[in-house]
């Protein structure tokens, strides 16, 4: 029987967030994660869980300036605290600041071409309203779209645009990229969910 790895923890009572090792680690990133518990190693280490709100992926960190992985049901591997950082916050993310990065290669606003799915328009967002945010928001996020949905192709990237349309109602568009990648192929869009109100005011010096 092949040895289990990493230490064995389970879940605990805790009614408080707390915030001081994900502020010891990232405190330029704690406004991008949820606290979503403890969780207490054979040993006694006491492991704060936060959930990064776009990725999805976990940070696992001690009070000690330790990190760990969820190696095994239950059980927990420590593993380098930058690195596992760096992959929880750039995995599915990219383009945070287009404008700053971009801009040189992006084309005009005019020259963006934009078509829609069928989807696009059923949470009665018409398509000028969606074109208006995803010429203007000024800030994108990518993640990859699982398929249907809406998506109009399987494992697609999707590119979430978020910003507000021209009478400043708050609004989240999501795209794949057109063919031969130009342009975006709009799927979703709808009212800001409150999910995503923290990202948008990320972009709000961005927007054009």
């Amino acid at each position: 029987m092949a040895k289990k790895r990493g230490i064995k923890g389970k879940s605990v009572d805790a009614r408080a967030p707390e915030w001081e090792p994900l502020l010891d680690l990232a405190p330029a990133h704690v406004a991008d994660f949820m606290w979503m518990g403890s969780v207490e190693l054979h040993d006694k280490t006491r492991l704060q869980l936060y959930k990064h709100y776009w990725t999805r992926d976990y940070l696992h960190l001690d009070g000690d300036g330790r990190a760990f992985i969820h190696a095994e049901p239950q059980r927990y591997e420590e593993i380098e605290p930058g690195w596992v950082l760096a992959r929880v916050l750039d995995e599915h993310l990219a383009d945070k600041d287009w404008l700053d990065f971009l801009r040189p290669r992006y084309p005009q606003l005019d020259e963006i071409r934009i078509e829609w799915t069928d989807s696009a328009t059923k949470n009665g967002i018409t398509r000028e309203r969606s074109e208006y945010v995803v010429k203007h928001c000024g800030l994108r996020y990518r993640d990859c779209a699982p398929h249907g949905a809406g998506v109009p192709r399987p494992r697609e990237f999707r590119t979430l645009f978020l910003g507000v349309d021209q009478d400043g109602v708050e609004l989240e568009v999501a795209a794949v990229d057109g063919e031969y990648g130009e342009g975006f192929v709009v799927f979703h869009a709808a009212e800001l969910r409150d999910d995503y109100r923290y990202l948008l005011a990320r972009g709000e010096r961005w927007r054009q």
